[in-house]
């Protein structure tokens, strides 16, 4: 019986997967060329190891700098959502105050759900929340009533968790960045139209329970990667919140590891939210590696940090990922599954994609700051890049181009790339070196030589 409902709730949170179309490598490579020709790469790739690192949070990574990447450098088919360009908190303050108390409010119910009222309990389902960000759950989950309805009301009116999110969200950067107007955010919290939606969204909570699930709530964490590019050695700092994470505990001690984010907004399916998605599942992988043991998750009051990490690939496990888009009208949640098989050629475009913008967004550093901290409008002339329509009569192209040669290592089939640095040696003669590289490999082969000077091709910039 206990098996049957364990199944039953899984199924109801975590149904059949789908996949997600990527863009395509024909477009990845038309990018490519820009970037790896441009006068920002250029300086950017003699730059020390140090300096060839960026820290972005999840939705300015995928929701503004994706398609400032793609505007820059001129990608005419890429669809721009309306307002891509401006500052949507701003725009969109009631919909973010709102959004905010339905995430806190799904850690509420969960908790409540489990029968979780004791401080212990309380403190180990957040265990990466301070414990003063906890307290409003706490009372209202104590507050003498069983009635979720009195719960919520009591929880949602609570003044205490005025800026609570943006209190959250400022432990991953080490300081408190500016909230809306408090009056304005209390105003919201405490509205009918708050109440009513909370107690819409309460009705998808399944009332089936089983002990052999453990929910984690609002769990923090900040990745470091020792490199997401091979062409550059360039990589991300990627804070992110997982709103839900369900370790299940099997047969035979296996443990699978279930991942649950809310989207209060509407479901956008362009590039920018696919990528997103799948970015989250990729980090959700390399979080159980990090630092789940056996299915369990140590309780630490402040947000998990990852050392350095070395393999690209997380290991093998059996994790699952879904969004849920709750709709405001209906009530329903709308859940949408997401997996990755980083063996397929769609894992290695994903992971070619990423090492990518891994690249552009540190090659472009000084605009893309200037861009989200000042919302300066984009001046494309700052971005100088080779002339695509290359001859077919030099041999040699300097600086970067694509080759009709493959990599060979693993079967792996990818068409390498060729980075040509000149030496004038002579009126005659250059001395040239020649590196080929693979997009996934990196470095496939090297050499040395000296070439007839007409056999070097020097493109000329746009601008």
């Amino acid at each position: 019986m206990a098996e049957r409902r364990l199944q039953n709730e899984l199924d109801f949170w975590f149904p059949r997967i789908e996949s997600i179309p990527l863009l395509s490598e024909k477009k990845l490579e038309e990018l490519q060329r820009k970037l790896y020709s441009s006068a920002q790469w250029e300086k950017f790739k003699h730059k020390s190891y140090g300096a060839k690192g960026t820290r972005l949070n999840l939705s300015n990574f995928t929701e503004k700098v994706i398609p400032w990447i793609h505007f820059v450098f001129e990608d005419n088919e890429f669809k721009y959502e309306e307002n891509t360009f401006t500052n949507h908190e701003k725009i969109n303050s009631k919909s973010a105050i709102i959004g905010n108390a339905l995430h806190e409010a799904v850690s509420l119910f969960d908790l409540y759900r489990y029968g979780k009222t004791s401080e212990e309990d309380i403190n180990n389902s957040f265990p990466s929340q301070n414990w003063s960000l906890i307290i409003p759950f706490l009372k209202a989950l104590n507050n003498g009533s069983n009635d979720v309805r009195e719960i919520w009301r009591s929880f949602h009116t609570d003044e205490s968790l005025v800026d609570r999110s943006k209190y959250i969200l400022s432990e991953e950067f080490g300081k408190l960045p500016l909230s809306v107007e408090k009056d304005l955010e209390l105003k919201i919290r405490k509205s009918e139209e708050t109440y009513e939606l909370g107690l819409k969204l309460a009705k998808n909570f399944p009332e089936s329970k089983d002990s052999n699930l453990t929910h984690f709530s609002e769990t923090l964490a900040i990745f470091n990667f020792t490199q997401l590019s091979p062409n550059g050695q360039s990589r991300l700092q990627i804070p992110i919140r997982f709103d839900e994470i369900i370790s299940e505990t099997k047969t035979n001690n296996r443990v699978a590891y279930h991942f649950f984010d809310l989207k209060t907004g509407k479901q956008i399916n362009d590039w920018p939210h696919q990528f997103q998605s799948l970015l989250m599942e990729f980090l959700a992988g390399h979080f159980v590696d990090q630092f789940f043991e056996k299915g369990n998750l140590p309780n630490i009051n402040e947000p998990f940090i990852t050392p350095p990490i070395r393999n690209i690939l997380p290991h093998e496990k059996e994790i699952s990922f879904q969004f849920g888009y709750f709709n405001k009208n209906s009530g329903d949640i709308a859940y949408v599954p997401v997996i990755q098989n980083y063996k397929s050629r769609e894992g290695e475009l994903f992971l070619s994609w990423l090492a990518f913008y891994s690249d552009a967004t540190n090659a472009l550093k000084k605009e893309l700051s200037e861009f989200l901290k000042y919302d300066k409008p984009i001046d494309k002339k700052t971005l100088r890049y080779y002339q695509p329509e290359l001859p077919k009569s030099p041999t040699y192209v300097a600086g970067f181009s694509h080759t009709s040669e493959r990599c060979d290592l693993g079967g792996c089939g990818k068409f390498l790339n060729q980075i040509c640095t000149p030496r004038q040696k002579g009126e005659k003669k250059t001395l040239i070196w020649i590196s080929l590289e693979c997009p996934i490999h990196g470095n496939r082969s090297f050499e040395k030589k000296f070439v007839p000077n007409e056999e070097i091709f020097y493109p000329k910039f746009n601008t």
